[in-house]
């Protein structure tokens, strides 16, 4: 037997079955993600130095490290980018100045006609890439991107800065802070934790094989989430700028020799890694017990490490390096995982389960790759069966509840099970309860779901349907609807 990853518990496996369903959604990222293999860890720590987990300390020992796979980053000795032909006069060197950067962040934005402008007239990068900003977006090269403003300002003035492929350099940062969240389909789609995102490369893949014409990707489209669908501004970025990104280690990931050179398919879902916030490149990293957003430092070979890790096909090793790096590197080894409360919850709810038995958790198996959905199952009282899955849902309400048939249904082959979605609304002493202890008394409501129904009026109103479809027919309301039906005919026909 070992002791849980996550609880302490004893289990046989690395993970006891309460935290597999819970621990995803209390540390918002897949268990699978989290980067806790020693081995790995210890290799990466290794690589750049062994550095105490502050955050300078972790930047300087990486800035000194060897960073294999970022020659991309460089400008080719034999070509000098930073020699153009013009016809007349080159543009302007690009910059901002700091009370364009105030007017920029203020709530109003640019406002000043003077300031617009200026922006809008733009200039050159060091090794002539163009950058200008239109309708409050920045444009290199005429592709709208995510500019860290603020860095590159300082970044441009740097020695060697002439030497930088800016655009390979901020085509690929664009890719790399997309950051679209996942969107469930359907009532039965798994919910993701938080803290995971889309990966840009592998829904472009979705988007340039035309997958979007089947049911599934219209389906997805359908909903009319989006007015302009991210996953498809992104997809038609990374066709049309293919040709750039040919060369770095992370889209070679993605080409299989055997396929022609066809982007393998891989793991839509990764944790989100680098991201934009007012002009500065941050990344996000796991410090004690929660995640922080923390500077990237302005060095151009650490943008283009990170870079390559953030958009390299998942499962690869370098991947794995990213895992390490925002997960371990940064966190006192001697600290738990977990938050005690978040801990105590997990038993509470353990405990509920275990003692009764009218509720049981449901884990998904992936041995067919497919992403499963973990739940509590639990019958009430009324004999009516309901599935309580955590995540995030509607009106931020962490738990998503189902109702799975009745026992009636369960016994009957030829009785249709119906699923359902109950909406449940977190009351706000319930939203005070860490995870764990919310589930639990949303599995202690349900199991007397004749009663609660009192509080519930969801619950109410969904038991009370099924009084009705349960009601037999007598033959005289048979006869007086079919007698309904003639006199509609008749209307009609007229």
């Amino acid at each position: 037997m070992n002791n849980c990853i996550g609880c302490n518990h004893e289990t046989e496996q690395n993970w006891c079955d309460y935290c597999q369903l819970l621990a995803p959604h209390i540390l918002e990222i897949s268990l699978e993600s989290l980067g806790l293999g020693e081995s790995d860890s210890e290799n990466l720590c290794a690589k750049i130095g062994s550095p105490s987990p502050s955050i300078p300390h972790v930047w300087k020992a990486l800035a000194n490290s060897q960073k294999p796979g970022i020659d991309w980053l460089s400008i080719g000795k034999n070509k000098d980018h930073s020699i153009q032909q013009w016809i007349v006069e080159p543009p302007r060197a690009w910059t901002i100045k700091p009370s364009q950067i105030e007017e920029l962040e203020s709530e109003s934005g640019i406002r000043n006609s003077d300031t617009l402008r200026d922006m809008h007239r733009g200039g050159i990068l060091p090794n002539g890439t163009y950058v200008s900003f239109v309708e409050d977006v920045f444009y290199l090269d005429g592709n709208k991107i995510n500019l860290p403003y603020r860095d590159i300002e300082k970044m441009i003035r740097m020695p060697g800065a002439d030497k930088v492929n800016w655009d390979k350099l901020l085509l690929s940062l664009h890719l790399a802070t997309a950051n679209c969240q996942p969107r469930e389909r359907n009532p039965s789609q798994v919910l993701t934790p938080k803290k995971m995102i889309s990966h840009p490369i592998a829904y472009s893949n979705i988007h340039k094989n035309a997958r979007m014409r089947n049911a599934e990707w219209n389906d997805f489209l359908g909903h009319g989430y989006w007015r302009t669908d991210p996953y498809e501004e992104i997809a038609t970025f990374f066709n049309k700028n293919k040709w750039v990104f040919s060369k770095t280690p992370w889209m070679k990931s993605w080409m299989g020799p055997e396929r022609n050179g066809s982007i393998q398919a891989a793991s839509k879902i990764v944790p989100m890694s680098l991201l934009i916030r007012k002009g500065r490149l941050k990344i996000l990293v796991r410090r004690s017990q929660q995640w922080r957003t923390i500077r990237v430092p302005n060095d151009p070979e650490i943008w283009a490490l990170l870079i390559n890790w953030s958009l390299i096909r998942p499962g690869h090793p370098d991947r794995i390096n990213l895992n390490m790096f925002q997960q371990q590197l940064f966190v006192d080894p001697d600290i738990k995982l977990m938050k005690e409360k978040d801990i105590n919850g997990i038993n509470f709810l353990r405990e509920i389960v275990n003692n009764n038995d009218r509720a049981m958790i449901m884990l998904g198996s992936s041995k067919s790759g497919n992403q499963k959905e973990n739940s509590i199952k639990v019958q009430g009282t009324s004999g009516e069966y309901y599935k309580i899955s955590p995540g995030k849902e509607a009106h931020r309400t962490r738990f998503r509840v189902s109702t799975i048939g009745s026992a009636l249904s369960f016994r009957s082959p030829n009785q249709n099970r119906r699923t359902t979605q109950l909406c449940i609304v977190e009351a706000p002493a319930l939203r005070k309860l860490v995870i764990g202890d919310a589930i639990g008394s949303i599995v202690l409501a349900l199991l007397n779901d004749l009663d609660s129904q009192k509080q519930i009026y969801t619950l109410s109103a969904h038991l009370r349907r099924l009084d009705e479809e349960r009601s037999p027919v007598t033959p005289e309301q048979g006869l007086d609807d079919m007698r309904r039906l003639q006199r509609l005919v008749e209307l009609a026909r007229r």
